[in-house]
């Protein structure tokens, strides 16, 4: 029983904490805080969501200007919304299949699960050519996984608005890693009881088995 009450809590909680409607920029966003490396800060309103693709933020301040800040020099954005305050953090993110070697270019990322694993989600949306003129409009959520002690964070998940063949493949490669201390989730994982769209419950999982800080 107590198992079962556990589990629904953290189902709940995943829920409540999954970034709402990440593809779409249907957040009534009343103020934005927009903080840069040397202590600077520019108020106004941000477009949400932040798009990865592009290397500026652009804020409207109060006087509706648009103003574009280069991404490389913001430290963390601040926005307070009618569904609760959104944080943006630019940080450093492993690179590459091995996840051993650091990216150069700092990523500015939203945080959606707090915990001793903070689960981090960045928007990627761009018109992709398939051949001649057609074209189609690709929506990605990469899904990154920190502690506070590690140097950068380390991709878990990648989802997206079309079918893809090994849809899982990244969950699988990188959530057996990342967890490897929670044989319960691995062995669920490898057995593919845990897919990627267990992301949320995973990381609700493994933060449960630690102490509220």
């Amino acid at each position: 029983m107590k198992k079962m009450i556990l589990m629904s809590t953290i189902i709940l909680l995943s829920i409540a904490c999954a970034p709402k409607n990440s593809y779409t920029s249907n957040y009534n966003i009343m103020s934005s805080t927009v903080k840069l490396d040397d202590g600077t800060e520019v108020l106004g309103k941000i477009d949400y969501p932040l798009n990865a693709v592009e290397s500026k933020v652009k804020v409207k301040d109060v006087n509706n200007e648009t103003i574009k800040i280069d991404k490389k020099l913001i430290s963390k954005i601040i926005c307070a919304t009618t569904s609760g305050p959104i944080e943006y953090e630019n940080m450093k993110v492993y690179k590459g299949w091995n996840a051993t070697k650091i990216h150069k270019r700092r990523i500015i990322l939203g945080t959606s699960m707090k915990g001793e694993v903070t689960l981090y989600f960045c928007n990627r949306s761009f018109r992709q050519n398939t051949g001649g003129n057609s074209s189609i409009w690709v929506s990605e959520i990469y899904y990154y996984c920190k502690r506070d002690n590690e140097p950068a964070a380390t991709l878990i998940h990648i989802d997206m608005n079309m079918k893809a063949i090994g849809k899982n493949s990244t969950f699988r490669h990188f959530g057996r890693k990342y967890f490897a201390d929670n044989s319960e989730i691995v062995d669920k994982i490898d057995k593919r009881e845990y897919t990627y769209e267990n992301l949320f419950e995973v990381v609700a999982l493994y933060n449960s088995k630690f102490k509220t800080k």
